[in-house]
């Protein structure tokens, strides 16, 4: 018998006459309270937490034991891993999942995915048509009164021997065989659901798995190993049993049929204390451990009518009332998690309990709260409005479905106790815990009645029945919850009891109580170890025509995207199935749909696609088997096709078909209409000329066309035919032969006899075969005018008038042009430009050598005793000694009279590129959800108002502190947000569309380098204010300049094509956001990292961004959101601490 235990918890009073004791909620157990409300309402380890990892597989060294009641879902602690095989091909883990014998194994699940059931292999792990064993996974299981070691692993192992019993410890060995598609995530997190302990029913005596928290209870009092340690005799057996009988009450559902008043399915922590480990089962049924008469007694929570009545002829004193409890003890409302069977045993939120009235049952003087109003008038019993949240005193009972809060109203806030329930499993049982929590806690009044020794008679957790009549009780029921022994004033020796008011009414329960459970309020915690994998895999074949005609097989594909929230992109691969395992081809991609190109025609492949997450994690493989298809279009017959008959040689036309899928023309060839066609040559143009035929042979002709696959017409094109030609009998007439007609090089000197060729033989004229007046070749007339593109003349040119090269020759001048483009040289003026009179052209050169200019570039040094300057553009050096009455150039040059890129950064003084210090210290939360931003800051205007490419480049600083008992991974974006100056951006220039490499991705290329325009923040548009639907204005994905194709690269994203070819394209660094609007940057900083348990990290993170080129200050701000886990550890936004530049 546990004594020391005990005597922490009874009086030495009590001790010493053996009356009644109990274990206050303050000591060892629960008396007639309700365990788990007492929990709830002290601080405590977040017990919910420990409850979402029981199904968590561990490794640990040290690992307390575990006793699992009832039914559970256990991740259980790898004690051996092995790996054995070529090449290390399996891989042997022995999972433990109790400190003792177990009933049965019933499923075990990786991950999230069953794979065993029963002794059976789910249809995805399964050896196809044998459903008993599995290609991938063989599991051997040991239930605890195992006498030998595994057999399998024994035999496999070099150090399992036969001493690795493990006796009274349930456990299973699981050989995992290396498949890198179905472990594409590594080793995956293995549980299993279990029938735990087996428990002594006193009532016959027979040992037995059982839910029933009252056996449960029994068995851990007497376990001498793990439990109290307790002997029979020390249990009051007929308490068990009686408490036995109120756990297996039916209760009545909603949906039709019973189910028992309470189970108990969870795990006992070892290393946990015997008291809190009591607490928790005996709050599973909402009962009560006490100890009276040297026994323990065991009580399950129902309604038990009094036994005693306490008047006055029992009280020696004064009771003491107390009308109202602590408000930290008094609720209005139950809410918390627990373990769901409906959804495979992961944390979930039972339906809150709140406290309502339905009308038609309201009291009359009673204050209410409305909650729901549906078809109920609260106008007719009292109520100002019918709206949720409005007070009332109720003037009747009501009518209709619409329901109110008695509590809410008289607390007029909503309390809320947070109770987790670790050894309840089924939602409706979970309900009927709230709200039996929920009631007690109101019952408000509470008195100490100075008994007669009589009252040792009760035990806490009686209920007795109280009359006084100056207090106006009249057998009114109150549950004993304590008591103390004393003296009263005259000395007498007395018992005061402690008791609460109670009633009947906090135990019942009707089947309409019930609400509805969605299983929605499960928070699964995302760790990103394993992503799930897209669904519903469709390949079609298809045919794809390249943009130059050709023709190749290809398969259209997509999927269901993952419901992986966190999922990063896809890969998609493929291979031919035969030959068997060859290497897959391998592409990612963002989105479904995505096209497999340049396939072989008619063959079978294997295609799978997989997600893989933000962490680089791969899921499992989504797969399809399927055929590639065959072009077999054939194109259409070439038309309009001709013969012409020429000299030894038959020319065939004709056009082809206005397909991009043609190839060429097959030319066939016969000698007679009816004749037998033989292939003669193949063509891809629209002209064939049959050569090396005699003179006067005629030849029939008809085509086909052919597709880049070779797919030809179905029919020939229709016959034509010609003959070939010969010299005329009479010869050649005059002039029938011109230049024309005769081929370069065609006659010779030595073909002609001296004098053979006559003015009478020559045409009226002989010209070049590019002859065009006026504007190429030559032409030499019988008249003797000739004209000539041009000529190399070696003698002298001798003319009086005239024109040449568009000037007009004078006897003393010559000159083009006429007004602002005239150009004179005169022996009596001299030399001027852009003006037909000397005197006012706008530049001039006398005879005498004075020369007037308006402007001039002077690329040589200039020598002058006075020199006045109004505007220069000086590309040599410029000095003040070379203009000595220069002496002070200080706002003579403006800016305007400088060429761009014309001063080299040496010959200048200031700052060409300016640095600036920045440092931000908000030391404030990073958040847990949602957009934190902090203090703004400037980039100054640049220097001379020039613009200036302006850049920030600092480090963030946080400190992530992980003050829970569980390990977190963690994942959140930061960075800066830009103001926009304007909502219209800046010209670029005329794209030019290149491609489409990836889904929703657009490349276009601008001519020339147009960096400057550009940034890796902002958007694109074709229009200035981004003007014309949701596909208007792009993001900013790449910018680049090839200096081969003297092209800058634009790479967009958007749902469509933003730009077709000669678009403008305009550009926005704050993405066309109105003036004065914060926008978020194209690329944020993001980070994920893995914070352990009770550890504090401080991490410094960089961030590098541009903003474009301004004339003006630019403000920005940081910014960070939380993603995953962010709520489970605190984050702080220490500083942020960097440089500013205006560069140039």
């Amino acid at each position: 018998m546990a004594i020391s235990l005990i005597a922490a918890t009874i009086t030495g009073f009590v001790a010493a006459i053996g009356t009644a004791a109990v274990f206050s909620w303050a000591a060892f157990a629960i008396s007639a309270g309700f365990a788990l409300v007492s929990r709830a309402l002290t601080p405590k380890p977040d017990l919910g937490a420990q409850m979402g990892g029981q199904s968590i597989t561990t490794r640990e060294a040290a690992q307390t034991r575990k006793i699992v009641y009832g039914r559970a879902r256990i991740g259980g602690n790898i004690a051996y891993l092995e790996s054995t095989g070529s090449d290390n091909k399996y891989l042997w883990l022995v999972i433990t999942v109790a400190g003792h014998e177990i009933d049965a194994f019933e499923s075990v699940w990786f991950n999230d995915q069953k794979v065993l059931d029963g002794t059976n292999y789910t249809a995805a792990w399964a050896t196809p048509g044998n459903s008993s064993t599995s290609p991938y996974v063989s599991i051997t299981f040991h239930k605890g009164d195992q006498t030998a070691a595994d057999s399998a692993l024994n035999s496999a192992s070099t150090k399992w021997t036969n001493d690795h019993k493990l006796l009274d410890t349930a456990y299973m060995v699981v050989k995992l065989t290396h498949d890198r598609d179905k472990f594409s995530s590594g080793l995956p997190n293995i549980s299993t659901i279990i029938r735990g302990k087996k428990v002594l029913n006193p009532n016959g005596g027979a040992t037995a798995w059982s839910q029933n928290p009252a056996l449960c209870i029994y068995d851990y009092l007497l376990d001498a190993k793990y439990g109290l340690g307790e002997t029979t005799a020390n249990i009051l057996t007929a308490s068990v049993n009686a408490a036995k009988i109120i756990c297996d009450q039916a209760i009545p559902l909603t949906a039709g049929g019973n189910q028992p008043r309470y189970t108990m399915d969870g795990v006992i922590d070892t290393g946990s204390s015997l008291k809190s480990n009591i607490e928790l089962m005996v709050g599973s049924m909402a009962g009560r451990l006490i100890y009276s008469g040297g026994q323990f007694e065991i009580h399950a929570g129902s309604y038990v009518a009094p036994a005693f009545t306490v008047d006055e002829s029992q009280i020696i004193g004064e009771i003491t009332v107390q009308t109202k409890q602590s408000r930290r003890s008094a609720f209005n409302g139950v809410k918390g998690v627990f373990l769901s069977e409906d959804d495979n045993y992961i944390l979930a939120d039972y339906p809150v309990q709140v406290s309502k009235t339905v009308a038609g049952s309201f009291v009359v003087g009673k204050r209410y709260q409305i909650l729901v109003i549906n078809n109920t008038d609260f106008t007719a019993i009292g109520a100002s409005a019918n709206t949720v949240g409005v007070d009332f005193t109720a003037t009747g009972v009501g009518s209709g479905t619409g329901t109110a809060s008695l509590f809410l109203a008289q607390d007029g806030q909503q309390i809320f106790l947070d109770m987790a329930l670790p050894f309840t499993v089924n939602n409706v049982r979970a309900q009927r815990l709230a709200k039996i929590a929920l009631l007690r806690s109101r019952q408000q009044e509470a008195i100490t009645i100075p008994c007669n020794l009589s009252a040792l008679r009760f035990k806490i957790g009686d209920n007795i029945n109280v009359t006084n009549a100056r207090l106006g009780y009249n057998a009114k029921v109150f549950e004993v919850v304590g008591y103390s022994m004393g003296f009263s004033s005259d000395g007498q020796m007395g018992v005061d009891v402690q008791a609460i008011e109670t009633a009947s009414s906090i135990w019942a329960w009707q089947s309409s109580d019930q609400d509805v459970f969605l299983g929605g309020g499960e928070v699964e915690l995302y760790d990103g170890a394993v992503a799930k994998p897209p669904t519903s895999l469709a390949v079609t074949a298809v045919i794809f025509e390249t943009a130059d005609g050709t023709v190749n097989a290809s398969f259209q594909t997509t999927w269901t995207a993952s419901a992986d929230a966190f999922v990063d992109r896809y890969v998609v691969e493929w291979r031919l199935a035969s030959p068997a395992n060859q290497p897959y081809f391998s592409q990612e991609t963002r989105l479904s749909p995505f096209r497999i190109n340049n396939l072989e025609s008619d063959k079978a492949y294997n295609v799978r696609v997989k997600a893989i997450n933000e962490l680089g994690v791969s899921s499992t493989y989504a797969t399809v088997d399927r055929t590639s298809t065959i072009d077999t279009t054939p194109p259409a017959v070439p038309s309009s096709v001709a013969a012409t008959g020429e000299f030894e040689q038959i020319t065939i036309s004709w056009v082809n078909p206005t397909v991009d899928d043609f190839s060429h023309v097959d030319v066939y060839r016969s000698t007679s209409s009816s004749g037998t066609y033989a292939f003669l040559e193949k063509s891809g143009g629209t002209t064939f000329t049959d050569t090396n035929l005699a003179v006067g042979v005629q030849r029939f002709y008809k085509l086909k066309a052919v597709d880049y696959t070779g797919n030809a017409s179905t029919s020939f094109s229709a016959i034509v035919n010609a003959t070939t030609t010969q010299v005329p009998v009479g010869g050649i007439a005059n002039d029938a032969v011109d230049t024309a007609q005769i081929a370069d090089l065609a006659v010779e000197t030595n073909q002609l006899d001296n004098d053979a060729v006559t003015i009478a033989k020559i045409a009226t004229s002989l010209q070049s075969t590019n002859y065009s007046s006026g504007s190429a070749g030559w032409k030499i007339l019988k008249s003797g005018v000739v004209e000539f593109e041009q000529a190399t003349i070696r003698g002298e040119v001798i003319a009086a008038t005239g024109s040449i090269g568009g000037y007009t020759i004078n006897s003393n001048s010559l000159f083009a042009g006429s007004g602002n483009t005239r150009v004179s040289l005169s022996t009596a003026d001299g030399i001027s430009l852009g003006s037909n009179t000397f005197n006012d052209a706008p530049f001039s050169v006398t005879r005498a050598g004075a020369l007037k200019a308006t402007s001039a570039i002077i690329t040589g040094n200039i020598t002058a005793t006075d020199l006045t300057v109004t505007n220069a553009t000086v590309t040599g050096v410029f000095a003040a000694n070379n203009v000595p009455n220069m002496q002070n150039l200080n706002g003579v040059i403006a800016a305007n009279q400088i060429n761009a890129g014309t001063i080299a950064v040496n010959k200048l003084t200031g700052d060409v590129t300016e640095l600036y210090p920045i440092s931000l210290f908000p030391s404030s939360s990073m958040g847990t959800s949602g957009t934190t931003i902090y203090q703004d800051f400037w980039i100054p205007t640049p220097d001379l108002n020039l613009s200036k490419r302006q850049k920030v480049t600092a480090d963030f600083a946080f400190t992530l502190n992980n003050t829970t008992s569980t390990s977190h991974k963690i994942f959140f974006q930061y960075g800066l947000q830009l103001k926009s100056k304007s909502a219209l951006g800046i010209s670029v220039g005329t794209v030019t569309h290149v491609s489409n490499p990836l889904s929703q991705h657009q490349l276009v290329s601008i001519a020339g380098n147009q960096l400057e325009k550009l940034d890796n923040q902002g958007s694109v548009a074709k229009t200035n204010n981004a003007s014309g639907g949701s596909n208007a204005a792009a993001t900013v994905r790449a910018v680049w300049f090839d200096h081969d194709d003297n092209k800058t690269y634009v790479l967009t994203a958007n749902l469509g094509n933003t730009f077709s070819t000669n678009d403008t394209m305009f550009f926005s660094a704050s993405k066309f956001a109105s003036a004065g609007t914060f926008v978020s940057p194209n690329l944020i900083g993001q980070s994920a990292m893995y914070v352990p348990a009770g550890i504090e990290l401080k991490v410094t993170l960089p961030l590098s961004n541009t903003f474009g080129a301004s004339t003006t200050a630019t403000n920005l701000r940081p910014f960070v959101i939380p993603y995953t886990n962010m709520n489970n550890v605190t984050g702080t936004f220490n500083y942020f601490k960097g440089t500013m530049e205006n560069v140039s």
